[in-house]
């Protein structure tokens, strides 16, 4: 449905410089229905007419009659061939909740389907598989669910407890009337509390420093390595993670820099990322977020540093150009709420 209200807001914004796929994204965000923004922009992409008065001699009328017949004919040819295609035709779309996931819990993430065939109603059968680096299956489950025009669902899949710690593959396949749509994405998995390997700090052992091409980047700001007692650590480590976070939380009320090297004896990777993201926030510096490992995770760091703190300007360390020109695209989004923000203060003003 069009939203004429829209329109003007459209042209608006594009005469300033923004994008279609910005402006829509914002719109969606704002409620309005994905096809409702799709009719509108196409109204919005319409030029202006005027309308003319034509007159036209009787060898000209009988000409455009042979050309409107002509179309008539293949209009109704086209009508036959597509008519003919799929009725049962989906897109597949997976997203994450959190990279990463323990074992012997379960993973939950989204899944989106998009009806683009011509049958208005038909079910689909997901099936959900974990892949090792080799792209052997270690677990599956599989599901089924109806689809009129899209749906959306968190899905869950629970993760083996003996499953060895590292990076796997998650892979979705929506089956229906004889095909397949296929999403994959990779998330890490950490061995459970109760059996991590743990290594006891000795007793007044430095931090190691983190050795990798994103630190050499920019460490100006990181927050200085500190001691951290062999007893302290082992004491972290014994915590669950919520009582870690708080405890840590605390320190970093008095000492930003001790609270830092406590997150970096934290031997379960999940918790020790948790660590690291609460003190970014918490101490407003995106620099904490370079300290992790693997260095994938720096990047997902940062733009949620981004979002939470509203600060676009660190788009630029983002190392992976898509999860780069994604955090881009949020700070213009916010830049379109300033601005729609500022002129309905004025319009208040003025009125």
């Amino acid at each position: 449905m069009i939203q004429p209200s829209l329109i003007p807001y459209i042209q608006h914004h594009r005469s300033l410089g923004f994008n279609d796929n910005d402006i829509r994204t914002y719109l969606v965000q704002q409620g309005y229905p994905p096809i409702d923004v799709e009719d509108t922009f196409r109204v919005a992409q319409m030029p202006q007419t005027q309308r003319h008065e034509i007159h036209l001699s009787k060898n000209t009328l009988v000409g455009l009659g042979m050309v409107l017949l002509v179309i008539l004919v293949l209009a109704g040819a086209g009508y036959f061939f597509i008519s003919r295609g799929p009725s049962e035709l989906l897109d597949l779309e997976l997203q994450e909740t959190t990279l990463e996931a323990e074992a012997g819990t379960t993973y939950r993430f989204l899944v989106n389907l998009i009806n683009v065939g011509g049958k208005e109603r038909y079910d689909v059968t997901l099936t959900h598989e974990l892949l090792d680096i080799t792209g052997k299956r270690v677990t599956s489950k599989t599901e089924t669910v109806a689809i009129s025009t899209r749906v959306s669902k968190t899905a869950n899949l629970p993760i083996p407890v003996n499953l060895a710690a590292g990076s796997y593959v998650l892979r979705t396949t929506a089956s229906y009337n004889g095909m397949s749509a296929t999403s994959e994405l990779t998330l890490t998995i950490s061995a459970p509390l109760e059996t991590a390997t743990r290594s006891a700090t000795p007793s007044g052992t430095p931090i190691p420093t983190l050795e990798n091409p994103i630190l050499k980047k920019s460490t100006a700001n990181a927050p200085e390595q500190q001691w951290v007692e062999g007893g302290e650590a082992q004491q972290l480590n014994a915590m669950g993670r919520k009582q870690l976070l708080d405890y840590v939380t605390e320190i970093a009320k008095t000492d930003k820099n001790k609270a830092v090297s406590l997150c970096g004896v934290v031997e379960k990777v999940a918790d020790q990322h948790s660590c690291y993201k609460t003190l970014t926030i918490q101490l407003h510096s995106s620099n904490i977020c370079k300290l992790m490992i693997p260095v994938q995770y720096i990047d997902t760091c940062i733009i949620t540093y981004a979002r939470e703190a509203k600060d676009y300007s660190i788009c630029g360390d983002i190392e992976n150009e898509f999860l780069k020109e994604s955090c881009i695209a949020l700070g213009k989004i916010e830049d379109l709420k300033i601005e729609e923000a500022q002129q309905t203060a004025q319009q208040q003003q003025g009125g």
